[in-house]
């Protein structure tokens, strides 16, 4: 049982949140910060912009890959989704909705389909709605973007429409983001790789949630008592 607020049903995971969690559970420092669509929109113009400058350019630029976890507002957490454009001259950007529909970027893909490309190349824009969230769960999207980011990442499995989210990885999330908040609290700044857990989830993956979950539980009591924080949790998980 949980009763920070973290935990309760509802909370929105931050940029910081999902950052710290994927590369806590990566191990790579190279995956990019978190975007908002106007920035994702502006990058990819950029971009094709310095691709049809040089020759070097252009060869540095075409046939790369970019994966983003995104949020559909560039203010307040509206909704996230997950990203990947490749780089030619003709650029596909493809985004997955977490809901059976992607009516909450809509207007993400109408701002992306005004970028216009150098002379002679093309831009397409395609949505995939997943459905992997329920129509009544407001807030976990950024929960699920980042497993199939990691799956993508570590597995390198694309095909997301044939996935479905483990129960204890929300719950392994959630533990992460707390964990950020007290080491925050400990030691005056965030170290995701200090918690020498993305062997274990890079090794086993889906199998590894419990071993970690039970790890986080112990290390996240430990800092508790040394930064004298009232506990959060009941018991044991």
């Amino acid at each position: 049982m949980f009763h920070h607020e973290i935990f309760k049903e509802g909370y929105w995971a931050s940029n910081e949140d999902l950052t710290y969690a994927v590369k806590a559970l990566s191990g790579s420092d190279n995956i990019g910060e978190q975007l908002c669509s106007t920035v994702l929109k502006s990058t990819i113009k950029l971009s094709l912009n310095k691709a049809a400058k040089t020759r070097d350019n252009k060869r540095k630029i075409f046939g790369r890959d970019k994966w983003y976890i995104c949020n559909s507002s560039n203010k307040k957490g509206k909704h996230w989704y997950l990203s990947h454009t490749n780089y030619n001259e003709t650029t596909k950007v493809r985004l997955w909705d977490p809901y059976k529909d992607s009516v909450l970027i809509q207007d993400v893909v109408d701002s992306l389909n005004t970028i216009k490309p150098p002379k002679d190349w093309k831009i397409e824009v395609s949505v995939e709605a997943l459905g992997l969230q329920a129509d009544e769960d407001n807030w976990s999207c950024g929960i699920i973007c980042s497993y199939l980011f990691l799956r993508m990442l570590i597995k390198h499995d694309h095909n997301f429409t044939q996935m479905i989210v483990p129960k204890g990885f929300v719950t392994l999330m959630l533990m992460l983001f707390y964990m950020r908040t007290i080491q925050q609290r400990k030691v005056n700044y965030t170290d995701p790789f200090e918690l020498s857990i993305s062997e274990i989830f890079r090794k086993s993956f889906d199998d590894s949630i419990p071993e970690i979950t039970n790890f986080l539980f112990a290390k996240i009591h430990e800092f508790e008592t040394i930064c004298n924080i009232s506990p959060y949790f009941l018991y044991n998980i």
